[in-house]
């Protein structure tokens, strides 16, 4: 990378986001960018290093408020990394996906998030979640009407 292109795609970021949002949440999200996206934790490390990244995960549901902000883009970015073409299980990634989903680190809806949008996927990432401390974890924030196909 040569140098100053990260400034320039930095500006040009910065103008595209000015020509179609305000400037409060332009500059909230280049805020959220300069700050908290240290907070961001990648999904390879939850599934290939669990006990390692929880106590981070942790500290953010201990703040007041609970940075469900970071949280959710922590499971969404999981989700869209286990649902991706390219992403094959490991061994280990079933043990530390339930553990993220089944330690009670993360909001129960966000739990539930991750796991409905992986039941909707190829077999292989629908066995990461197949397992009782996954389903008892969900079975009462999904009533089984919801859960049935219309």
């Amino acid at each position: 990378m040569k140098e100053g292109s990260y400034d320039d795609r930095v500006d040009m970021v910065s103008i595209r986001a000015r020509a179609l949002l305000d400037e409060e949440t332009v500059g909230s999200f280049f805020g959220f960018l300069i700050q908290d996206s240290k907070l961001m934790v990648e999904p390879e490390k939850i599934l290939n290093s669990w006990q390692d990244v929880r106590p981070q995960l942790s500290k953010l549901t201990r703040e007041t408020p609970i940075r469900t902000d970071v949280l959710a883009m922590i499971t969404n970015r999981l989700s869209l990394h286990l649902t991706s073409e390219q992403y094959r299980p490991l061994p280990g990634h079933k043990t530390n996906l339930e553990a993220f989903l089944t330690d009670g680190v993360l909001p129960e809806d966000l739990t539930l998030s991750v796991v409905q949008q992986l039941m909707h996927t190829r077999e292989e990432i629908q066995q990461l979640i197949l397992s009782d401390r996954i389903y008892n974890q969900i079975k009462d924030l999904w009533p089984e009407e919801a859960g049935r196909a219309a």
